[in-house]
């Protein structure tokens, strides 16, 4: 399977997450990669805690890392978003 097809999967998986504003208030920030999410982490000590962080290795290669997860909306952060 090639990395389009894994991450067409992937966002269908996302969309089954996405919820109505009143059942949740979370946001999923889907990272480029692993070094830019902890980037972000160090960068945001006092995180919201409202969002959910995850990189797009989890989402495509994790099956279960959405299970039972509910946002409102979800952004994808590109390499370099994070300063």
């Amino acid at each position: 399977m090639k990395i389009e097809d894994e991450l067409k999967i992937a966002i269908d998986k996302l969309q089954l997450g996405v919820v109505s504003s009143y059942e949740s208030d979370n946001v999923l920030l889907i990272f480029d990669n692993e070094a830019e999410l902890l980037k972000y982490k160090r960068k945001h000590k006092y995180m919201c805690p409202d969002q959910i962080l995850i990189s797009i290795q989890d989402l495509c290669y994790k099956p279960t890392v959405l299970v039972g997860l509910r946002y409102k909306r979800y952004h994808f952060i590109r390499d370099g978003e994070v300063k």
